[in-house]
């Protein structure tokens, strides 16, 4: 296992966020989502990377109560109304369920840092996008497949699955 700035490989990382300092290494404490522009050049790539990144920083400011409660659409209109989660420990979620339980935890997580890493498009048909990346909560990892679908001008998401790195 690998936290982000270790993997070696500084086309997989993304790039600095325009509204935090620059990131340090994973031991001495995440203070801001890594960005960098992508490496593979693929159609698919870009709006992936793009997504999940966009996708994370509403999702940490939700649970650092930095994001207005009326606007939980930002977060929730992504998700595909078929859309499925399967945890960390194996449990499948419904869009319904995951919806609920983010929006029960607004401001759960005041201190929350989100690092995103190693985003990967792998593969790419039709409407339809798949992709890997590492999510990283303090020294808390976690490796996700997503499949999304193309949708106009916003993708949506329609599968995560979530593996722990340990």
């Amino acid at each position: 296992m690998t936290a982000p700035g270790e993997h070696g490989d500084p086309d997989a990382s993304l790039p600095e966020r325009d509204d935090e300092a620059p990131a340090r290494d994973l031991r001495a404490g995440i203070t801001a989502m890594e960005v960098a522009p992508p490496a593979d050049t693929r159609a698919g790539a870009g709006v992936v990377r793009a997504e999940v990144v966009r996708h994370h920083r509403v999702i940490e400011a939700w649970l650092r109560g930095e994001h207005p409660r009326e606007r939980f659409g930002d977060l929730a209109d992504p998700h595909a109304e078929d859309f499925t989660m399967i945890t960390p420990d194996g449990t499948r979620l419904s869009r319904t369920q995951i919806l609920a339980e983010l929006q029960a935890a607004h401001g759960a997580d005041p201190g929350l840092r989100i690092t995103i890493t190693d985003v990967a498009l792998a593969a790419e048909t039709g409407s339809l996008i798949i992709a890997t990346y590492r999510e990283w909560h303090a020294e808390k990892g976690r490796i996700s497949t997503v499949v999304l679908r193309k949708d106009g001008e916003a993708p949506r998401w329609l599968h995560l699955h979530e593996t722990a790195l340990t």
